[in-house]
């Protein structure tokens, strides 16, 4: 090992690494997040602007792959094979698709395998442009 004697390795917590995905399934990247996490989850950087408010242009969403969503949660979805963040309504026989802004129109889910997941935390990179 190279470096002088007083050099001191940072540890770090493996339980608060998760592992980043994208549209065509798990990068080599991973991200240390500020808690423990179960090793299922998922770590999403959206790519484009989500249409939620609170999930912007480069916002990190922490995804729960294993549970079904409920009325008002946030989900990660990949449609057209690009990964998104709607907010989930029950109904119909999959549920719809909505995002913050009323000009555009609920979206209903024809295939379940769109929805990748409820986000359980979102990352905000930067507040200001």
């Amino acid at each position: 090992m190279l470096g002088d004697a007083s050099t001191s390795l940072q540890r770090i917590d493996a339980s608060k690494l998760v592992c980043v995905w994208d549209e065509n399934g798990q990068t080599d990247n991973i991200i240390s997040w500020t808690e423990s996490i179960p090793s299922h989850f998922r770590a999403y950087i959206l790519k484009k602007n989500s249409g939620i408010a609170q999930a912007p242009t480069g916002a990190v969403v922490l995804v729960d792959p294993t549970i079904s969503p409920g009325n008002d949660d946030l989900v990660v979805t990949m449609i057209r094979n690009e990964i998104s963040l709607y907010r989930y309504l029950d109904g119909g026989i999959h549920g719809f698709l909505v995002v913050d802004d009323d000009r555009i129109p609920v979206t209903e889910v024809t295939d379940p395998s769109w929805i990748i997941g409820v986000a359980e935390q979102i990352l905000v990179r930067r507040l200001r442009k």
